[in-house]
């Protein structure tokens, strides 16, 4: 048999190879295989050989009409071809053009049943064989060219096709990505375009997905905050540089005044007595303008602890107790056992500007009254005095840095940096807490603090 095979004569050969696995459920070859044009032509000349050689016609006496052989195609290579082999399998009788090395099959064809004969592929060529009354087998055969012409042009136009789908998918897979990307790319450049300068600009939403809607909606949301925190830096900054240069102002005019001429020990000792209130002044408003910046970062001093906010309270009242007499105020203090997580420190300084502004803003006789308890699931601080109040337009603003009531509220003339309040609320912050303000003209101020409760696991934990 021929060797030289390609890959659809690989299929008919493991095709004909099933006929074998058929034949137990019998089940023959013609049952599944493509007939190949014209074979049921090439049995009945084959039977009709076979018999003639059964009726005693000598092997080199069997004709086929020449018109058998162009039955095919006219073309060399559509003619058929047949040939006659011994029992020991020598060619005896050959017609019709076919390689050389074609021979026998090892088996001999079978005699009886349904299909008596076997039939095979062979390179690009169908064969067909059956067993003669010497031993010998008699085969008779075809070229499948145009068969093959036409798998070859079919596997062509399937892998156009398939070509064709996968160029296909890759545009549309393309169109696709593109569709996709050119809102992120669009939000991309848009968003590369702001700057710290440019605050105010902001992305448009696409209308294309609503994944991309919500991102740019996110991304002007997050503008929006960087916006308020810029504006709010500024005019910290543009505040703390007015507050900071009146004490400056104060130091360099008074030194200038007392260095123009010869001045008296008293003049010197009243300007130093004023460089040194100035400076004081400004102490204060950089210690409280630092702790402002490592409020803002989340920086919390020392280490937390936990803490009895009951035993805090007591010690700053003691502590406030004499600027309260100076006043002729009364303190009251009303505390419950409460345990805390917290700075002691800190917190210690909530109470001390809570109840300092109290007693600065409150007039001479009146009580300023200072409670702890437990609320609910929260430790409260409240402080209450019963100065003149705050108008219900400054109340959004008292925790805003360097906002000042009016000065009429001061009953002895004190004033402060502004910032007190602004701190009181950054420490509450920082531990979790909330600060609530309740005032009315006339009747007084109450500022509330509430603050996590500790728990026994925090306090084995802190052990």
């Amino acid at each position: 048999m021929r060797e030289k095979r390609n890959t659809p004569v690989l299929i008919l050969s493991a095709l004909d190879e099933m006929s074998d696995c058929c034949r137990g459920l019998n089940l023959g070859a013609d049952d599944y295989l493509p007939k190949p044009f014209g074979q049921e032509e090439l049995l009945a000349r084959l039977r009709a050989l076979s018999n003639e050689l059964r009726q005693g016609m000598a092997p080199d006496e069997l004709r086929l009409p020449d018109a058998f052989f162009h039955r095919f195609g006219k073309a060399s290579r559509d003619h058929a071809y047949w040939r006659l082999w011994d029992n020991q399998g020598n060619v005896i009788v050959s017609h019709g053009e076919m390689e050389d090395e074609t021979m026998p099959q090892p088996t001999m064809p079978p005699t009886s049943g349904k299909h008596p004969y076997t039939k095979r592929y062979a390179g690009r060529h169908f064969e067909l064989l059956i067993s003669t009354p010497n031993g010998g087998q008699l085969m008779i055969g075809r070229p499948m060219a145009k068969e093959f012409d036409g798998f070859e042009r079919q596997l062509a136009s399937l892998v156009g096709i398939i070509l064709l789908g996968l160029l296909g998918a890759a545009g549309l897979a393309w169109w696709l990505t593109s569709w996709i990307v050119s809102p992120v790319s669009s939000l991309a450049q848009a968003a590369a375009k702001i700057t710290h300068r440019q605050l105010d600009r902001r992305l448009d939403s696409p209308q294309s997905t609503l994944e991309m809607t919500r991102l740019a909606d996110s991304f002007n949301a997050m503008l929006d905050e960087l916006q308020n925190a810029f504006i709010k830096q500024r005019q910290f900054t543009a505040d703390a540089a007015h507050e900071l240069r009146t004490p400056v102002s104060i130091v360099t005019a008074q030194s200038e005044l007392s260095l123009s001429k010869t001045r008296s020990i008293e003049h010197y000792r009243q300007s130093l007595q004023t460089c040194l209130q100035a400076s004081s002044h400004m102490r204060v408003l950089v210690d409280q303008l630092l702790q402002l910046s490592r409020l803002d970062v989340g920086a919390v001093d020392e280490e937390v602890s936990l803490l009895d906010l009951d035993m805090v309270v007591s010690e700053s009242m003691r502590m406030l107790t004499p600027l309260a007499l100076a006043r002729g105020l009364t303190l009251q203090t009303s505390t419950s056992p409460c345990q805390v997580r917290g700075n002691p420190n800190q917190l210690r300084q909530v109470i001390l500007n809570l109840v300092g502004n109290a007693i600065q803003f409150s007039d001479d006789g009146d009580c300023v009254a200072v409670s702890v308890a437990v609320v609910s699931d929260s430790a409260e601080l409240a402080v209450r005095d019963m100065g003149i109040g705050i108008a219900a337009e400054h109340l959004p603003h008292l925790c805003d840095r360097f906002f000042r009531v009016d000065k009429a509220r001061t009953t002895t003339g004190a004033s402060g940096t502004g910032l007190g309040l602004s701190i009181v609320r950054e420490i509450v912050a920082a531990h979790d807490g909330t600060m609530a303000i309740e005032s009315q003209p006339g009747v007084g101020t109450t500022v509330r603090i509430a603050l996590p409760l500790g728990t026994v696991r925090e306090q084995v934990g802190s052990a």
